[in-house]
């Protein structure tokens, strides 16, 4: 059996949707942008498919996506809603032959994964036209604050809650650092070929809303996190969040580049 390299998502796919979703008028711009860089003529490979959000919104769009995923329940959950043509597999050993797809798609997947120069190799393997992802950057300000939170860690974190989290439990030694990469340092590495501007996007959010996601540990950042500390993380966080409003901000680009490389980063 090929060994699994990265994060199971299934301890958290009941709720992941509502965890991950990006606001409606957003997506619907997203994904035909994707379908617009993407090759509809052809079968897409979706590495981490998870429970379908992208695949599915392609599919609507005339493009049939071929899906992996290392987590069944993830993909169970893809099934419920309709998806179909999806594979139980890890991305260090993609279960294709060599150029089997044009286009090639990763959402949200490469950060999670240590080995992901080797996850780019097999997606280089597979594919003979581009490689697409998202650059998508989130900004959230609290809007009646005297003083601008402390920031995260990430491109555009002002006051990313999972973030803060982070922050917050490396008090008690939880440090918690993503073991891939991220597209911002994928750029970095090595210029895209194609850069697609999908839009801007923003919207008021109550703390309360904000805070949820990080209050059902829905993100792998919080797993090793014992509940004692997770406890005095949200403790910290309610008073911080809640009664208050944000203003969060969604920047997102269509990314790609040609398989060749992806050897190269």
């Amino acid at each position: 059996m090929t060994p699994v390299s990265g994060k199971s998502f299934d301890p958290v796919a009941d709720g992941y949707d509502a965890s991950r979703s990006l606001p409606e008028p957003l997506m619907a711009k997203t994904v035909t942008a994707l379908a617009t860089v993407l090759d509809a003529g052809t079968p897409v490979l979706e590495v981490g498919v998870g429970t379908g959000r992208f695949a599915l919104a392609l599919r609507d769009r005339g493009v049939r996506v071929i899906g992996v995923d290392i987590a069944e329940r993830m993909l169970g959950k893809a099934r419920e809603k309709g998806g179909e043509d999806l594979v139980l597999g890890t991305a260090t050993a993609l279960p294709f032959r060599n150029r089997a797809f044009r286009s090639s798609l990763a959402i949200h997947v490469l950060h999670l994964i240590a080995d992901w120069r080797r996850v780019l190799s097999e997606v280089s393997r597979v594919t003979t036209d581009r490689f697409v992802t998202l650059l998508e950057v989130i900004t959230t300000r609290a809007l009646d604050a005297d003083e601008t939170p402390p920031p995260g860690h990430g491109p555009g974190d002002v006051y990313h809650p999972i973030r803060r989290y982070e922050a917050l439990a490396a008090r008690w030694g939880y440090r918690y650092e993503h073991p891939g990469v991220r597209p911002p340092q994928m750029i970095a590495r090595m210029p895209p070929d194609i850069r697609v501007p999908v839009g801007r996007h923003s919207e008021v959010v109550p703390g309360e809303t904000l805070l949820a996601p990080a209050a059902s540990r829905s993100y792998s950042s919080q797993w090793a996190v014992p509940d004692d500390v997770h406890a005095k993380v949200m403790d910290l966080l309610t008073r911080e969040m809640v009664g208050h409003d944000f203003e969060r901000t969604w920047e997102i680009e269509v990314i790609a580049w040609p398989p060749d490389a992806l050897r190269g980063m």
